[in-house]
């Protein structure tokens, strides 16, 4: 059966296309069949949140700003504003363009300068896609704070300066008007081990900077008895988001909610039982289920009871089984000529699916693509 309407609504395909891109190239041959189709790109709140924000036209108007990036080189980015609220892609500034990573000496700082710059205002910021693990302490130095080692000594705002702190000095509620979007649900007590590996630090090192997370916890602990605040619950889904910032933007009084489902609410409100949703990202694997947008808009369309189609990249292990039909690029890839590209590949994968959707090839059965994504 042709479904009334086809919501295209994948994440990015980290590191090929954004997530607008990715919607376009799979919509334009779904029109180009006749069938009904609006795009809905979504992010995570990590890279591409201001790109489909613009996209759902949800934004009055962006503005540039310069900073730096994580290695104190100067780097100018956009800032959008929604109804007077600046809304901060995070990853513009700490995320390292050249390679190899040096996460030790990386700091957050040249987020912390934007954010400096805008503090007389509620604002929101989108967490995800650093190259740091220093936890915040740049970005804290930033907005003003003073960082102090046992012997009252001010401390650089790196991750090689984790042990050395003693003491914090930032006023309580700093950021008590802020939102922050989550790219993942990683807790700050595992977010060490997580996901520092793909920021450069070593397999031997992850221990050591994870017992530098938890001194610095420590040391916000007592930072909170001094203000006569409660012991803050470490547990909390999202703190170990870009190198441990998210556990500090916290304990400064933000509001952290987890991006995936927050923006999947914001872009698709009016899904309904009559649609089919096609989502994707890309590689479905054991990380997809925890706060990735591709688990939002699965957990929305059983919600509104709207069919769904994944779109992806590739299949890794403990991949969770979430739609009806399952198409992988990759495997579209294989089997094409070897001077195929991968964006050739990838539209031979979207023309199969547009052959099932319009009718032109007999409709999939959740068995069947449940049995196909195994062979794959």
């Amino acid at each position: 059966m042709i479904p009334a309407r086809i919501v295209v609504a994948p994440d990015s395909f980290g590191g090929w296309k954004t997530a607008s891109e990715i919607a376009e190239r799979i919509a334009t041959p779904l029109r180009a069949a006749g069938l009904r189709v609006v795009t809905r790109p979504i992010s995570d709140g990590g890279e591409g949140l201001l790109d489909v924000l613009q996209s759902a036209s949800l934004l009055d108007r962006v503005e540039h700003r310069q900073a730096y990036g994580p290695h104190g080189e100067p780097r100018g980015g956009l800032i959008g504003w929604r109804q007077a609220v600046p809304i901060i892609e995070s990853s513009t500034w700490l995320r390292t363009l050249a390679r190899p990573h040096a996460p030790w000496s990386a700091s957050s700082a040249g987020l912390g300068h934007v954010v400096a710059s805008l503090l007389d205002t509620p604002g929101t910021i989108g967490l995800g896609g650093s190259s740091t693990v220093d936890m915040g302490l740049g970005f804290l130095r930033a907005v003003g704070a003073r960082l102090l080692d046992r012997r009252g000594r001010p401390i650089d705002g790196t991750a090689r300066s984790l042990w050395s702190l003693h003491r914090i000095e930032v006023s309580p509620g700093l950021l008590h008007n802020w939102t922050v979007w989550s790219d993942v649900s990683t807790p700050i007590e595992r977010g060490a081990v997580a996901y520092s590996p793909q920021k450069g630090v070593a397999p031997d090192h992850l221990a050591y900077l994870a017992s530098g997370w938890a001194h610095v916890v420590n040391v916000w602990e007592r930072w909170r008895a001094s203000h006569a605040l409660p012991r803050h619950t470490i547990g909390h889904l999202g703190g170990g988001a870009a190198g441990g910032l998210g556990y500090t933007l916290m304990q400064l009084g933000a509001h952290l909610k987890l991006g995936a489902p927050t923006l999947t609410a914001l872009l698709l409100p009016d899904l309904c039982a009559d649609d089919l949703v096609i989502t994707g990202e890309g590689c479905l694997d054991a990380t997809t289920g925890e706060s990735k947008v591709v688990a939002a808009v699965a957990l929305a369309c059983e919600r509104r009871q709207a069919a769904l189609v994944l779109v992806v990249g590739s299949v890794g292990s403990g991949a969770p089984d979430f739609g009806d039909i399952l198409v992988c690029a990759d495997a579209a890839r294989a089997n094409a000529t070897a001077s195929s590209s991968r964006d050739t590949a990838f539209m031979h994968t979207i023309q199969v699916l547009v052959e099932r959707l319009s009718g032109s090839t007999r409709d999939q059965s959740p068995q069947a693509a449940r049995e196909g994504r195994r062979s794959q």
